[in-house]
């Protein structure tokens, strides 16, 4: 073997290892960039969040609606929750992953935000909050499921799911909220909507006047549909006496 080839080798082998720590070195930098734009992306994002939050807090002694105001402060709790993840992270680095779930949190909390923000503008000026957009209700439902069976509850996909429950020692299946789930499986009973039609309880399925998606934020009120049908609101015990 010629002398000059193990120096040959040698040789190549060594440019090969400078060749790959400069392109290491120069996706280390890219990326370390990358991390540090992302970082200042969200930091800035949080802050208007902030300041969206505080303006709404000026606002909270004109909101006398209680279900908007127990939306902000689940709002607030999300960002608080958001801003304890955002301290916790490097503010310099080249890994990505960290950033991106907390990215992924900046953006729900967004939309929380954006939702109690329109909640508010609208019950300060004396109009009711659009409570399924509020709630972020879906539209995308099974056929001829309005809401849940037991309270009315419009329908959600995340949080409905069929269960099965007995009418007159009958098992059926239905779909209820996450909430009367529970419920059942905790006490095996769970309260059921029922109105007073015509001096007979009706299931509120059964009560084409009332729709859930319109008429459940009002359960409470005399709202106009209970004032003009006379619907009356009764325990499903007292349902259950009148119809034996």
């Amino acid at each position: 073997m010629a002398p000059w080839i193990p120096l040959l080798a040698a040789l190549v082998l060594g440019l090969g290892l400078i060749w790959v720590n400069s392109q290491h070195a120069k996706f280390v930098r890219t990326r370390s960039l990358q991390y540090r734009r992302y970082y200042i992306q969200i930091i800035a994002k949080c802050d208007r969040l902030v300041a969206k939050v505080n303006q709404m807090q000026e606002l909270l002694p004109f909101i006398n609606d209680s279900k908007v105001v127990d939306y902000y402060e689940n709002c607030l709790n999300t960002l608080e929750t958001l801003l304890a993840a955002i301290v916790k992270l490097p503010r310099f680095g080249h890994d990505l992953t960290q950033l991106k779930t907390a990215h992924h949190l900046v953006v729900n909390c967004q939309a929380k935000v954006a939702r109690t923000w329109e909640a508010f503008r609208r019950v300060a000026r004396g109009r009711s909050p659009d409570y399924n957009k509020l709630f972020d209700w879906k539209s995308e439902q099974p056929d001829k499921v309005r809401g849940c069976y037991f309270c009315s509850k419009p329908y959600r996909r995340d949080i409905f799911a069929k269960v099965n429950t007995k009418i007159n020692d009958v098992t059926i299946e239905v779909y209820g909220c996450s909430v009367c789930r529970e419920e059942l499986t905790r006490s095996k009973k769970v309260k059921v909507l029922y109105f007073m039609k015509n001096g007979q309880p009706v299931h509120w399925s059964q009560v084409p006047e009332y729709e859930p998606s319109e008429n459940y934020w009002q359960l409470n009120n005399k709202s106009k549909i209970f004032r003009e049908t006379k619907l009356e609101l009764v325990s499903m015990e007292d349902a259950n006496d009148r119809l034996k």
